[in-house]
């Protein structure tokens, strides 16, 4: 069923059946030669996104990961179900949160798009 609603949504968000064509096909051409970075013979900044905002991604991916890991061990050490950041200093905690909304900010898209469904 997931696969089926992926599939439809394609021809949904096309701008016409000739675009969803091509998506169609360019999924079966699957990722190129051209390594992980190309996929169909595009590369990452043909479809929009730099290597700076890849980069921001993995490391957002990987700062999450590690708090996990690290809040996952915790649990196991001690066999409680006590959180991480509950015993971290209170200051430190809240230098932390500025920090996330600090990275938000300068980090964030800011232009106007037009909504999905106003299309119709």
């Amino acid at each position: 069923t997931f696969l089926f609603v992926v599939f439809a949504w394609i021809f949904f968000r096309a701008n016409t059946l000739s675009d969803a064509i091509y998506i169609v096909n360019s999924i079966k051409t699957g990722i190129s030669s051209g390594g992980i970075l190309t996929i169909s013979g595009q590369t990452l900044s043909d479809m929009g996104l730099s290597n700076y905002s890849l980069a921001i991604i993995l490391v957002s991916i990987l700062i999450m990961e590690l708090v996990h890991l690290i809040q996952e061990l915790n649990q196991r050490r001690e066999g409680l179900n006590i959180q991480l950041f509950s015993r971290i200093p209170l200051l430190m905690r809240w230098g932390a949160y500025y920090l996330i909304i600090l990275a938000i900010l300068l980090f964030g898209e800011y232009q106007s798009q037009e909504f999905i469904y106003f299309q119709f």
